[in-house]
């Protein structure tokens, strides 16, 4: 037995939009761009959640040293002729970081007063170094 009699939807026609809304071009224009922008590749990223007006993607993370960096980019540029033959597409990222968080929505006016509490949190926590071991002999 259900918890709720409801019909299913999926048989119904689609409603079309009202003549008397279709003139207000602003808005289709307006919409059309958004709907541009969330289709559109950026980065050759993939949104891990749909777009929100006023939300804006936020993660912590450590940026790589510049020696890192270096590194990573010869690691890239060795194993690129070997990746071409690949059917997959493979990106270099241009910054590269150790993400501590996933991606997540933010609201806007948010983001300065969340970065100040990250900032505090860090500092009054005691650092440490971590030094990579050499893996080949």
């Amino acid at each position: 037995m259900a918890l709720v009699d409801y019909s299913s939807s999926e048989g119904e026609e689609a409603l079309e939009l009202p003549l008397s809304l279709e003139q207000f071009l602003s808005d289709e224009k307006r919409f059309s761009a958004q709907q541009e922008r969330l289709t559109s590749p950026q980065s050759n990223r993939v949104r891990s959640f749909p777009h929100v007006h006023g939300n804006w993607a936020s993660c912590v993370f450590i940026p790589a040293p510049e020696d890192m960096s270096i590194l990573f980019r010869e690691i890239i540029d060795a194993v690129n002729p070997f990746l071409t033959e690949c059917s997959s597409q493979f990106f270099s990222v241009e910054d590269p970081h150790l993400s501590l968080t996933k991606t997540w929505p933010i609201l806007h006016h948010w983001i300065d007063g969340f970065a100040r509490f990250v900032a505090t949190v860090a500092s009054e926590n005691t650092r440490y170094s971590l030094v990579g071991a050499q893996i080949c002999p």
